[in-house]
């Protein structure tokens, strides 16, 4: 099992919008037997990067598979907020009267744009509907007795796609959270792991929001991109880490090595388990420029990046007047969300950060224009760039 990353139990990649974002049903019950009469009656719905989203325009529509129409639709604005957990939020929402079978099905949407048809009991075609002539997905199993008011349907496996994960009956409800008995992993990389340059000192920042048999990290830094011939920087003073713990953690590490101006270095991060596996995380870059390039003016706020038009990596410089929780983050001119930078509480004065050109998942973009935004306690900047390779 990977240790320091995000473990999302209960989460089922069904597919990817349109925008790049991802939305998906993530437990269901519909029908009970114990006690008799159906009670507890409900819906989860779980949304990647919400604050991205208008929520209400996000429907659940539940489909009758006798005729296939439809008999009920609900706004993800009338859901229960639960727990976020990275860029995941959980939306719940208790529906009596959900259909029980043989068969019966749902639908999600955003904006009229179908998401997800599932079903239970069978497979069927809407007839009317976000879904309309479309051919349910049965999720191959269904709640018989001795089905209980306080279980459900969820899914089961460890993995990143629908693929990997097994629907199953009988667990216990777990409504705006998590899913029960740890019964489904879903591992992320680092939540956020980014670089500042800021007068001659060199900080590395990371984030993890759990970990599992974390022992501690080492750092490594290298001036080409292979990570075989990069220098581990910690010798004999390794990182603690948090061991087994569903809490966000933040680490900083200060790099006193001296670096050269002009020059790029890559960064890998690597935590270690208490028996001794492994694991290496992908790498960031940080281009070090000279001491007067124009990247730091004396004014605050967000700063035009340097070099711009850039490849394959630019220096992002900002002032803060005051101490502030800060959120740096690039977006696509679609408005999509391509990586976070800085999500950390920051001192008054100059930072500096580099974005290397890669996404959330350490692809390099495309050449095209990008926007940075700057989100502090008070106030937002932004500004664009452009990538040009």
């Amino acid at each position: 099992m990977k240790k320091a990353t995000l473990f999302l139990l209960g989460f089922l990649f069904l597919v990817s919008l349109s925008w790049g974002q991802n939305a998906w049903i993530n437990e269901i019950h519909y029908d009970n037997f114990i006690p008799s009469g159906d009670l507890n009656e409900g819906i989860e719905v779980i949304i990647e990067s919400a604050e991205n989203f208008t929520i209400a325009n996000f429907t659940v529509t539940l489909y009758n598979g006798s005729g296939g129409a439809t008999y009920g639709s609900h706004s993800l604005n009338t859901f229960v907020t639960g727990n976020t957990i990275g860029d995941f939020t959980f939306y719940h929402k208790m529906i009596a009267g959900i259909q029980n079978g043989a068969p019966d099905g749902l639908a999600l949407d955003y904006e009229g744009t179908l998401i997800q048809f599932l079903s239970y009991e069978g497979s069927f075609i809407a007839t009317n509907g976000v879904a309309n002539g479309q051919t349910s997905s049965d999720i191959g199993v269904m709640e018989l007795s001795p089905t209980t008011d306080i279980q459900s349907l969820q899914l089961t496996g460890t993995g990143m796609q629908y693929s990997d994960f097994t629907w199953t009956a009988g667990l216990t409800q777990t409504w705006g959270a998590l899913n029960s008995g740890g019964d489904q992993i879903l591992p992320v990389d680092l939540s956020s792991f980014y670089a500042l340059y800021i007068g001659g000192t060199l900080t590395l920042y990371w984030t993890t929001q759990s970990e599992t048999d974390n022992a501690y990290w080492n750092v490594y830094r290298g001036t080409i991109s292979s990570f075989e011939e990069a220098e581990l920087l910690n010798t004999n003073h390794p990182i603690p880490g948090n061991g087994t713990t569903n809490s966000a953690s933040d680490y900083v590490y200060v790099d006193t090595i001296p670096v050269v101006q002009n020059s790029t270095y890559w960064y890998w991060i690597e935590d270690v388990s208490f028996d001794g596996e492994t694991e290496v995380h992908v790498p960031i870059t940080l281009f070090i420029p000279f001491e007067d390039s124009p990247i730091a003016p004396d004014t605050y706020g967000l700063h035009q990046n340097y070099p711009n038009p850039f490849n394959p990596s630019t220096s992002i410089s900002f002032a803060l007047e005051a101490e502030s929780y800060v959120e740096l983050i690039i977006y696509n001119v679609k408005g999509e969300k391509v990586k976070q930078l800085v999500r950390n509480q920051l001192s008054i004065g100059q930072h500096f950060v580099v974005w290397d050109g890669n996404d959330a998942m350490g692809k390099q973009v495309s050449t095209g224009v990008y926007f940075y935004k700057l989100i502090t306690d008070t106030k937002e900047y932004q500004r664009k760039m452009l990538l040009v390779k």
